[in-house]
């Protein structure tokens, strides 16, 4: 599939700045390749790390590799964070790119992203946000419509990166969790410190095989949903996990109301019948 977000284009758009870009790798070995061309391509990128999660399914370098590309076994941390491993990967440069094995993205995006981030570095720049987390339902409970929960892949700052690491509630979570939900927290974390908005930007991509992926485990919804609740009393959420929230509370007081009247009538039923039997004595 292609795909395309935002229609400000800085194509001829030239930087000095030089990116290092984190490549998770947890089953998808096939996908590699098609994902490093544009990047080995890209004149402003001179690091990329690909990450292997898994022994049985870890990607190895051939000899006709670009030097760009090193190959690390991130088994143990994958073990612990798996998505969340990417912002524990060390960097030559502080202009970070993190990115996943399910998708190619074009050099548009780079440069689109570099043009952004030379403006202000301090901040989180990616081509796609979150559908089933920001959507144009109308805002609820003051989230600012700004907000968005930008997921892979997004240009950064290591400086960013490295608050997101003292986050240690935010860290608690994720080591609960197998590290669901480090998009969430990584775009609240922003906010959250810095007082800035994840910023979609121009960018066209290609999507690679998707299976078998770390979104694939079943309660994978669910535990976005208490994400959210966690956090909710001192940090912004998106609209629509607010939204979700909102309608789980809804849910419940429904269920207590019922179960309120239905008490109610139980008794009332009760009271009848005993003064019925007084009566007819």
């Amino acid at each position: 599939m292609l795909g395309q977000r935002s229609t400000t284009n800085h194509k001829d758009y030239v930087s000095s700045t030089k990116i290092s870009v984190v490549l998770l790798n947890y089953n998808r070995p096939h996908n590699i390749p098609n994902a490093l061309k544009p990047l080995v391509e890209h004149p402003n990128v001179d690091e990329i790390i690909v990450a292997n999660g898994d022994p049985k399914n870890a990607y190895a370098k051939s000899s006709k590799e670009s030097s760009k590309v090193i190959v690390i076994d991130d088994t143990k941390n994958n073990k612990v964070f798996r998505a969340s491993r990417r912002f524990l990967v060390p960097t030559c440069n502080t202009c970070i790119i993190f990115h996943d094995d399910d998708m190619q993205i074009n050099n548009d995006f780079i440069t689109n992203a570099l043009f952004a981030y030379d403006k202000d570095p301090i901040g989180i720049y990616g081509t796609w946000k979150s559908a089933r987390l920001v959507t144009e339902i109308g805002p609820y409970d003051g989230v600012p419509k700004e907000f968005n929960v930008v997921i892979h892949p997004y240009m950064t700052n290591r400086i960013v990166a490295d608050s997101f690491l003292q986050q240690e509630k935010m860290w608690e979570w994720l080591t609960k969790h197998g590290g669901n939900g480090e998009d969430i927290l990584f775009s609240l974390n922003l906010k959250h410190v810095f007082d800035k908005y994840p910023k979609v930007v121009h960018g066209s991509w290609k999507s690679l095989d998707g299976s078998n992926g770390y979104s694939s485990g079943k309660n994978f919804p669910q535990e976005r949903i208490d994400l959210c609740i966690f956090f909710a009393p001192y940090l912004t959420f998106p609209r629509s996990d607010i939204y979700l929230i909102r309608n789980k509370c809804q849910t419940t007081i429904s269920i207590f109301v019922l179960l309120c009247v239905s008490i109610l009538i139980f008794f009332g039923f009760v009271i009848l019948l005993i003064v019925f039997l007084r009566k007819n004595k």
